[in-house]
C-alpha cells in the first residue's frame, strides 16, 4: 500500500511540474537598480485596495519596457502570466513581450477581500 501512495505522490508532482509553463513563451525579466519613470518604454502601475489605477496598458512587442510598481495603499504584488515578472510592495523590472497579445497582470500578495479583482491587462502591439 505504501509503495501505491509513493508513486502517485511522484505522479502528482510531475504534473504539477509539467503544468508551471513553457520557457519558449515568456517574457524574459531583469532587475532595474535605477529605472527611468517616464518615456515611452516605460509602464508605472500603481495599485490601491483592491485595483491597479488603470484598467488596461499597452506596449509594443520585441522592445524592451521597464515596469515600475508601486502600492499606494496597503500592500499588494505585481506579476504578469506569461512572464518572470514578479514584483511585491514596490520594486522596477525590464522585460521584453516576444509576441503581440494580451497579458494578464495580477496581484500576487493577497491582500484582503477582494484580492482576487486585482486585475488588469498588458496589451502587447
Amino acid at each position: 500500500m505504501n509503495k501505491r501512495m509513493y508513486a502517485a505522490a511522484i505522479i502528482a508532482v510531475l504534473l504539477l511540474l509539467a503544468g508551471c509553463g513553457d520557457k519558449q513563451t515568456s517574457a524574459p525579466v531583469s532587475p532595474v537598480s535605477s529605472a527611468p519613470t517616464t518615456g515611452e518604454n516605460v509602464l508605472n502601475i500603481e495599485a490601491s485596495n483592491w485595483q491597479f489605477r488603470q484598467q488596461q496598458y499597452t506596449v509594443k512587442a520585441n522592445a524592451p519596457v521597464t515596469i515600475n510598481f508601486r502600492s499606494v495603499d496597503g500592500y499588494h504584488g505585481l506579476a504578469i502570466d506569461g512572464t518572470e515578472v514578479s514584483i511585491e510592495k514596490e520594486g522596477s523590472v525590464n522585460v521584453t513581450f516576444p509576441h503581440p497579445g494580451e497579458y494578464l497582470a495580477y496581484c500576487n500578495v493577497t491582500c484582503g477581500p477582494d484580492h482576487g479583482k486585482m486585475v488588469a491587462k498588458i496589451v502587447v502591439q
